[in-house]
């Protein structure tokens, strides 16, 4: 369970990362390129979705070691407990550790959502402003990039 916490939580810091490095790129683009001001603005709106996400679940995620302690609660207390208030109290940890891992699910979903928004809306410039290529281009190397090796809860349920 925590090897899977921590693989979720590296993902969404991979899109973190993605997200804080684009944004860099951008600001290099409008001041070499003023006259796509709108075009650089557009795609760093949709690059701050990410960390928009992200600010929207941080206390329900909390972090890997939050998770740990929680593990190390359960062993240290519970694993052989045989008290009548065993199950609330196997509840009260599993519980936290489920709001930790099903936002985390969510989370890393939302964050490969707006990297493909990103990614198609770049596509889209592209195709009715060819003044916008190289940077577009760029984008969706980008994205693409960090598209690659997805976690399987990053694919749509639905």
């Amino acid at each position: 369970m925590l090897l899977f916490v921590r693989h979720i939580r590296g993902r969404i810091e991979d899109y973190r990362a993605f997200g804080r490095k684009l944004l860099v790129y951008l600001d290099e683009q409008k001041k070499a390129h003023p006259e796509l001001a709108d075009f650089l603005a557009e795609m760093e709106s949709l690059t701050r979705v990410i960390e928009q996400r992200v600010e929207k679940r941080k206390s329900q995620i909390q972090s890997p070691e939050y998770v740990a302690a929680l593990t190390e609660k359960f062993r240290r207390e519970l694993l052989d407990y045989e008290g009548s208030d065993a199950l609330e109290k196997c509840k009260a940890i599993t519980s936290a550790i489920v709001v930790v891992g099903g936002n985390q699910d969510e989370l890393v979903g939302e964050c490969r959502v707006a990297v493909k928004n990103l990614r198609q809306r770049a596509g889209m410039v592209l195709a009715v402003d060819p003044r916008t290529a190289p940077i577009a281009n760029e984008i969706r190397r980008r994205t693409q990039a960090v598209l690659r090796n997805p976690a399987s809860y990053e694919a749509p349920r639905h």
